[in-house]
């Protein structure tokens, strides 16, 4: 395993603790007065700050390995949307889809070519003029 990825999968944990974090932390500093305040105190100077600024990083990183790992390996699959409107959110789901689960890659286009009624019509018209 590289380092890089070592990297991505400490990232990928890292991620999902920052989401539950942030639906978990709006809930208990609206039911517990006093948090708010500490939160919010000395305008916006405190020490929570760099704990969730060290997170965000993590996750910005953990995000464009994603889209990195997309466009290298995965390049036509229909993720891309997910990633770039849910970007943090989609993140550690694609990446253990991809990553974890080892989901097929589509890296390239499956293109199953059919006989159309113009290329019979093509066909026919060559044979008949070989005959002549």
């Amino acid at each position: 395993m590289k380092l890089i990825d070592r990297i991505a999968y400490i990232t990928f944990w890292i991620n999902i603790l920052f989401i539950l974090i942030m639906f978990v932390l709006p809930v208990i500093t609206l039911n517990i007065p006093g948090l708010f305040e500490k939160f919010t105190a000395n305008n916006g100077m405190n020490i929570y700050n760099l704990p969730f600024q060290i997170l965000s990083f993590a996750v910005i990183f953990h995000w464009g390995y994603c889209i990195w790992f997309l466009f290298k390996y995965d390049r036509y699959s229909k993720s891309i949307i997910l990633l770039f409107f849910l970007n943090a959110l989609y993140a550690p789901i694609y990446y253990y889809q991809v990553k974890i689960k080892k989901r097929p890659l589509k890296n390239k286009i499956n293109y199953k070519k059919t006989e159309s009624v113009f290329d019979k019509i093509v066909v026919n018209e060559e044979v008949d003029n070989n005959l002549e």
